[in-house]
């Protein structure tokens, strides 16, 4: 596949955000420059349930493959030049698994269940989860509370890279107990040695 759409394809699972989410970000909307690095996703971008303007926290991995397509194509591109539109990534996907002659049927959007599923293991609060996946039936609940676009930057920061660096270790075959969230304020404290090393 292209490197634009193996790029978008990265960032959805690292991210967990839905496909149409990603495949259309535009550059205005990504500030990597930030600390800590940012993505704007709008209240009418396509795929966002929620219709709420959306403030996504950039763990490391994700900023390195933002920078690199940052360095390719005009001001005026869209971000993944190429992989424009949620059909053209997910078709790219299927396209893929069926080369690979994997056993039965997958669509990029699973990703979102394995995510939530991996960071229930680690412990990250059902609360942060559905921020951080952008749930929209629990973000509906929480709008009628507490919530705000603005909010729990450091949390779902702290959420994507423990995600991040449990990923690294499935792709390794390492041990995955070692990584947990807890209540700890700091994200120093709240990951384990192994996920500090990688987000460095």
């Amino acid at each position: 596949m292209s490197p634009a759409i193996w790029r978008a394809l990265r960032i959805v699972l690292l991210l967990g955000r839905r496909t149409s989410e990603i495949s259309d970000i535009a550059r205005h909307e990504v500030m990597h420059e930030r600390e800590p690095p940012v993505l704007l996703i709008p209240a009418n971008r396509e795929g966002n349930k929620a219709k709420q303007e959306d403030i996504v926290p950039l763990p490391p991995m994700v900023v390195a493959i933002i920078r690199e397509a940052l360095a390719i194509g005009k001001t005026t591109d869209p971000l993944f030049v190429g992989a424009h539109g949620r059909s053209t990534v997910s078709h790219e996907f299927t396209d893929f698994h069926n080369a690979m002659v994997w056993p039965g049927k997958s669509r990029i959007h699973d990703d979102r269940t394995m995510i939530n599923d991996q960071m229930a293991r680690m412990k990250v609060p059902s609360e942060m989860r559905s921020r951080t996946l952008h749930h929209t039936g629990d973000l509906r609940a929480l709008v009628n509370s507490t919530y705000s676009a603005y909010d729990h930057i450091d949390e779902q920061l702290r959420a994507f890279r423990l995600w991040q660096a449990r990923l690294r270790n499935i792709v390794n075959g390492k041990k995955l107990h070692t990584l947990r969230w807890c209540s700890a304020p700091s994200t120093k404290a709240a990951t384990s040695s192994a996920a500090e090393g990688f987000a460095r």
